[in-house]
């Protein structure tokens, strides 16, 4: 029940890996291929959804001011 709840969208999947814990990798293994350091990310948006398919997607782009 839970999973099709978690499919459905009507239950959110709080659950392992923390989400900081995925953001956290994946800017580190950007660093010198993306971007120089991951200090220069300014800004970031995530979500966690259940899937029967793992996956991550990452979308970078890039501000100019």
């Amino acid at each position: 029940k839970r999973a099709n709840d978690c499919l459905s969208g009507f239950e959110l999947p709080a659950k392992k890996p923390d989400m900081d814990n995925v953001i956290k990798a994946y800017l580190d293994a950007m660093n010198d291929v993306v971007y120089v350091d991951d200090k220069q990310i300014v800004s970031i948006t995530a979500w966690q959804v259940y899937s029967t398919v793992p996956c991550v997607m990452v979308s970078v782009s890039e501000k100019l001011l």
